[in-house]
C-alpha cells in the first residue's frame, strides 16, 4: 500500500504521541526533556523530535561503542544492509545520527546464536573479568540473573540515563526496580518491548460471514470487550466446516488459536492482575496471587473454554512445545482457521500473505467497570553494563541518546513498515488501539524472570494436564515460590550493599 503524504504526516504525528501519552501516564514530563521542532530533516517533516538536552556536546575521537549481542539478527548496520527496508533504514538513521555528533564508531561483537549461550559468555567474562564490550544483551530473565549474582552495573546509578524521561518505559521499568534501585531499563531502543506487546488478532471474513458475531471495534469503544464477550465469540465462531465432526486445524474454524503460556498469563494481566506485586511502603516484591481471589475467578472462567474441540485450539497440548507447534498455530491464522489468534504483535510479520483480512485488538477487560486495556509484556532484550565497563559516563550517555533516537526514528518506522507491508490492515482503526496497548504495558515478574517458578504451576501443571486445581497447586509450591523471591531479594541486597 502506497501511503500518501496526508495520511504519513498524521499516522507520524499519532505515533508520537502515543509516546507523549506513555510520559504522561506517569505524570509530568520531567525537565530535560523536551520536543525541538527545529531538529527535522525531511523525512521526518512536521515532526517534532525528542532532545535530551543534558546530554553533552563531546566527541570521542572515533571511539568504538562495543555491543555484545546474540541471535541472526544484526544490531550495528551498514548502507548496505539497508536496501530500502524502512524499520532498517530508521536503525541505521539512528546509528549514523549518533556516530556523526559523537565521533563514534557502533561495534557489534556477536556472542552467540542463543540467548542462553549469550548469558554463559556474559557470564564467563565477568568471572575472568575481560573487558569485551560497553554493554551486553541478555533477554529479561538472564539479565535478573546476572543482576541477582552481581554482574551488572545499575543504570540509574550512571551519569546520563535518566528513567523518568518518556523515551523509558515507566510500567516495566517499575516492576524491575529492587529498593530504588534499577539494575537495567527498558527504553524504545528495545524494540522486542513494543514488537512483543500481546494482541488479539482476528479475522474479518470469518466475522463478516457470521451474523451471529459482533464488531470487535465497536465492543472495544463500547467498552464491552471483556473475557465474557471473548468466549461467547469464541464458541459462536467455532465451525465444524465438513461436518465430520473430527476438528482439526487444517479443515475445520476454531474460535480461538494459541498456545497456553500466550493464553492464560494474558487474560489475568489484561485484567491488570499480577502474580507477583510490589508492596507499596517497602517497594519489595512478593507473591500476591494466593490471597486474590480474582486472579482464580479468571482461571476457572476460561478452563473450560480451554477444553472444548473447535472453540479453543492449543498448539502446544496438541502439537507439543515445540516451534512447529508456533509455526502451525501462526499458518492455522494465515489460512482462515481461526477467528481469534493470541500472540504478540510481532507475528503480524508472519501473516503478510494471509488471503483475508484481520485486525488487532488489546487484551479483554476482566469486566465491563475495569478503566483500562492493559497490554502484557513478558520479556525483551536489556542492555546489561558489565562490571569490567572502562568508562560508564560514556556508556550511559550512549545508551541514553540510542533511546532519544529509537524514540525519534525506530518507532514511527516500525508502524511505517507494518503498514507497507501489511502487517497492519487497517490502520484507520487499529493505531489508536495500538497508542492504548503502548501506554498501559503491563509486566508481571511471575510471569517473566521468575516463569518457572509461578507461570508454569498454572500454564503446565494445571491448563497442559487438564487439571483446575489453581489455587491448591499454588499453595502446595507455595514454600518454593516464596523461597524464590525472598532469595533473589536477599541476594540483591548484599549487591547494593557492596556497591555503596
Amino acid at each position: 500500500m502506497k501511503l500518501n503524504a496526508k495520511f504519513l504526516a498524521g499516522l507520524l504525528a499519532l505515533l508520537m504521541l502515543m509516546a507523549t501519552f506513555v510520559a504522561c501516564t506517569n505524570g509530568d514530563g520531567p525537565a530535560g526533556s523536551s520536543t525541538d521542532a527545529a531538529t527535522t530533516d525531511a523525512e521526518t517533516e512536521g515532526q517534532e523530535l525528542y532532545v535530551a538536552d543534558y546530554l553533552p556536546a563531546t566527541t570521542y575521537d572515533g571511539r568504538q561503542f562495543r555491543i555484545g549481542t546474540f541471535g541472526s539478527e544484526k544490531y550495528v548496520l551498514t548502507a548496505e544492509d539497508v536496501q530500502g527496508n524502512v524499520v532498517d533504514n530508521a536503525v541505521y538513521k539512528r546509528q549514523s545520527i549518533l556516530e556523526d555528533r559523537y565521533d563514534v564508531t557502533f561495534f557489534e561483537k556477536h556472542l552467540a546464536d542463543s540467548y542462553d549461550m549469550a548469558f554463559a559468555m556474559y557470564q564467563t567474562n565477568f568471572i575472568t573479568q575481560n573487558d569485551v564490550y560497553d554493554i551486553g544483551k541478555n533477554i529479561m530473565r538472564n539479565a535478573w540473573l546476572a543482576t541477582v549474582n552481581g554482574m551488572v552495573i545499575p543504570v540509574s546509578t550512571t551519569k546520563y540515563c535518566d528513567p523518568e524521561q518518556p523515551w523509558y518505559l515507566p510500567h516495566v521499568n517499575s516492576q524491575l526496580e529492587i529498593d530504588g534501585t534499577l539494575f537495567y531499563a527498558y527504553t524504545y531502543e528495545a524494540d522486542t518491548i513494543l514488537r512483543g506487546m500481546m494482541t488479539v488478532f482476528f479475522n474479518k471474513r470469518i466475522l463478516e460471514d457470521n451474523q451471529d458475531l459482533e464488531d470487535p471495534y465497536q465492543l472495544v469503544a463500547d467498552n464491552e470487550w471483556t473475557i465474557d464477550k471473548m468466549h461467547e465469540m469464541m464458541t459462536k465462531g467455532a465451525k465444524d466446516v465438513n461436518g465430520d465432526t473430527k476438528w482439526t486445524l487444517e479443515d475445520d474454524i476454531w474460535g480461538m488459536i494459541t498456545e497456553d503460556d500466550m493464553h492464560a498469563p494474558s487474560m489475568w494481566m489484561g485484567a491488570g492482575l499480577r502474580m507477583v506485586e510490589k508492596d507499596p511502603e517497602t517497594g519489595m516484591p512478593y507473591f500476591s496471587a494466593l490471597a486474590n481471589q480474582k486472579f482464580f475467578d479468571i482461571l476457572d472462567s476460561i478452563y473450560d473454554y480451554t477444553l472444548m474441540d473447535g472453540v479453543f485450539w492449543n498448539g502446544f497440548s496438541r502439537i507439543g512445545q515445540t516451534t512447529e507447534a508456533l509455526t502451525a498455530d501462526l499458518q492455522g491464522f494465515n489460512d482462515g482457521h481461526g477467528l481469534f489468534y493470541l500472540a504478540g504483535i510481532y507475528r503480524w510479520e508472519g501473516l503478510t500473505d494471509m488471503v483475508d483480512d484481520f485486525g488487532v485488538l488489546p487484551l479483554p477487560k476482566y469486566d465491563e467497570t475495569q478503566e483500562l486495556y492493559y497490554s502484557r509484556v513478558c520479556d525483551g532484550t536489556a542492555n546489561c553494563i558489565p562490571f569490567t565497563n572502562p568508562d560508564l559516563d560514556f556508556t550511559s550517555l550512549m545508551l541514553e541518546a540510542l533511546a532519544v533516537e529509537s524514540l525519534n526514528y525506530y518507532v514511527p518506522a516500525y508502524f511505517e513498515d507494518a503498514i507497507e507491508n501489511r502487517f497492519l490492515r487497517d490502520p484507520e482503526q487499529s493505531l489508536d488501539l495500538l497508542r492504548s496497548m503502548q501506554a498501559n504495558t503491563i509486566l508481571d515478574l511471575g510471569d517473566s524472570i521468575w516463569m518457572s517458578t509461578m507461570r508454569e504451576i498454572i500454564t503446565f501443571h494445571c491448563f497442559r494436564s487438564q487439571n483446575n486445581t489453581f489455587k491448591s497447586t499454588l499453595d502446595a509450591n507455595l514454600g518454593t515460590i516464596n523461597s524464590q523471591i525472598s532469595g533473589d531479594v536477599e541476594k540483591l541486597g548484599d549487591v547494593l550493599e557492596n556497591l555503596s
